[in-house]
């Protein structure tokens, strides 16, 4: 019942979703396992778990370099339908994960046949492509305390947005970033020291709590309206330090003026 309300959920037709559910398949990965292209179909999604997405340094004992993370109900790899798979892309468990897998005919077949599914893949394509220049954009005009808070936002953003791509009235709940430390420096392009000593100011001001194997966001609608603010002013946000970062979640995304 699960896979077929997610194929539904993404624009297939009932006569497409009677026809794909014999032929999905179901992989499971225990936590640090990575897989690439050669499990990846142009379409799986993950059921459960949550998987790291980057590279794979062979000439670094094998040093997992992150640019994404995604979580349950992510749809990867659409993109290929679009474009020629991205060259030595790798996916890391960061927890148990299973995959609802479809295979490459069909999907493929789905897409030049049921326009409501192809549209789904043009505007989530679209979102993820904005998402990552919005990121990149963070991770070098940025000072590296804005990279940590505006990273996290947009990770936040990531993980409950990547797989709709729609704005949607989402509750007010804690989110769980279920990623040590390190990788998530990483992903926010700091230092170990910096994220650490960055998530204690927000830790004290209560915007989140820290520890080793995990980040709880705890309020997702101040981490989701930080990210639309970002948004509104990238080049005044990278510069606004800790004390106005804050002031700036207190406010939300309504005031347009940031603060002086």
């Amino acid at each position: 019942m699960l896979a077929q309300g997610l194929l539904r959920q993404i624009g297939f037709s009932e006569p497409r979703v009677s026809q794909l559910l014999p032929l999905t398949e179901l992989r499971q990965f225990e936590s640090g396992e990575y897989f690439g292209q050669e499990v990846m179909a142009p379409l799986t999604c993950i059921l459960c778990g949550l998987v790291g997405a980057g590279q794979v340094r062979k000439d670094k004992n094998d040093e997992f370099i992150p640019a994404n993370i995604h979580g349950l109900g992510t749809w990867l790899g659409g993109g290929e339908m679009l474009n020629p798979p991205i060259a030595g892309q790798d996916y890391l468990c960061l927890a148990p994960t299973r995959l609802l897998i479809i295979p490459q005919q069909v999907a493929l077949e789905a897409f030049e046949k049921d326009a409501e599914f192809s549209r789904y893949i043009a505007r989530q394509q679209a979102w993820r492509k904005h998402w990552q220049a919005d990121m990149r954009y963070l991770l070098t005009a940025a000072d590296p305390a804005a990279r940590v808070v505006f990273g996290l936002a947009m990770l936040a953003e990531a993980l409950h947005c990547s797989y709709s791509h729609l704005a949607v009235d989402l509750p007010d709940s804690p989110l769980v970033i279920p990623v040590n430390q390190t990788l998530l420096a990483n992903l926010c392009c700091v230092s170990r020291g910096v994220f650490s000593s960055t998530a204690q100011q927000l830790a004290d001001a209560a915007v989140l709590q820290v520890n080793y194997a995990s980040t709880r966001l705890l309020s997702t609608k101040v981490w989701m309206n930080l990210s639309r603010q970002y948004r509104q002013d990238k080049a005044a946000c990278g510069q606004l330090s800790i004390e106005q970062m804050l002031l700036l979640m207190v406010r939300g995304a309504s005031s347009k003026a940031l603060p002086s």
